[in-house]
C-alpha cells in the first residue's frame, strides 16, 4: 500500500488530478486492482470538486474503473449548489473519455436529489453532465435553501415535489452553461409577495 498518493493524467494545462491519503493494489492475472481512501480529485475544467472519496479501483485493458462513494461540490468560488453525497459512483477513464454515473443525496437528510451521468473528453477538455431529478420532496425535513444559495430569501416553507431534467455543459475556457425543464404539482410556499398554494407549473431555464 501507499500513503499520500498523487496522480496526474491528461493534458498538462488541464489534467485529471487525483490525491489519495491511502491506496493499495495487487495483481490478479492481467488485472491490477485495489482500494483507496481519503481521496480528492478534479477533472480538467469540469466545474466539480470530488472530496472524501473512497472505494475500489481496477485497471484492465488500458481502462481505469473506480467504484465508491464521495462528496461532490461546486468548484466555483461562489458555489451554485451545496455539497452532495454519493455512495454509488461508477467512473471509467479510458482513451480520450472520462465517464461517471451515480446518485447524489443531500448529506444531512439522505434525500435523493438527482441521478447524474457525466461525460468528458480529455483531448478537448469539454463535456457535459445530464441530471435526472425523479422527485425532490420538500417539507419539514428538507428545504430549497439546503441545496442552493439562490433560493435564500426567495422562497420558504416549501411543501411539494419538484421533478425534471437538466444539462450542464462546460468548455475548455471554463465557460459553463446550464439548461433544464422542471415541473411542480400542488406545491405550497411562502414568497416575498405572499403565500402561494397549490402551485402546478412547468419551468424551462437556460443559464
Amino acid at each position: 500500500f501507499f500513503n499520500g498518493v498523487a496522480m496526474r493524467l491528461g493534458k498538462p494545462e488541464s489534467p485529471i488530478l487525483f490525491d489519495a491519503a491511502r491506496l493499495n493494489g495487487n495483481f490478479s492475472g492481467s488485472k491490477l486492482a485495489g482500494s483507496f481512501t481519503g481521496a480528492k480529485a478534479t477533472i480538467g475544467t469540469v466545474p466539480l470538486l470530488i472530496t472524501d472519496a473512497s472505494g475500489k479501483w481496477r485497471y484492465r485493458g488500458s481502462t481505469l474503473s473506480v467504484d465508491g462513494g464521495l462528496m461532490l461540490s461546486d468548484r466555483d468560488s461562489d458555489p451554485r449548489f451545496y455539497p452532495l453525497r454519493s455512495t454509488d459512483v461508477h467512473m471509467t477513464i479510458g482513451g480520450d473519455d472520462v465517464r461517471a454515473t451515480g446518485s447524489l443525496h443531500q448529506p444531512d437528510t439522505g434525500a435523493l436529489i438527482t441521478n447524474v451521468d457525466i461525460e468528458h473528453k480529455l483531448s478537448t477538455d469539454t463535456g457535459h453532465a445530464l441530471l435526472h431529478v425523479p422527485g425532490i420532496t420538500f417539507g419539514p425535513n428538507l428545504q430549497p435553501e439546503q441545496l442552493s444559495r439562490f433560493t435564500e430569501g426567495v422562497v420558504a416553507l416549501v411543501k411539494g415535489t419538484v421533478s425534471g431534467e437538466g444539462r450542464i455543459n462546460w468548455s475548455s475556457d471554463g465557460e459553463v452553461m446550464s439548461t433544464g425543464d422542471f415541473s411542480t404539482a400542488g406545491m405550497d410556499l411562502a414568497a416575498p409577495f405572499g403565500p402561494v398554494t397549490g402551485l402546478s407549473t412547468t419551468m424551462h431555464f437556460t443559464n
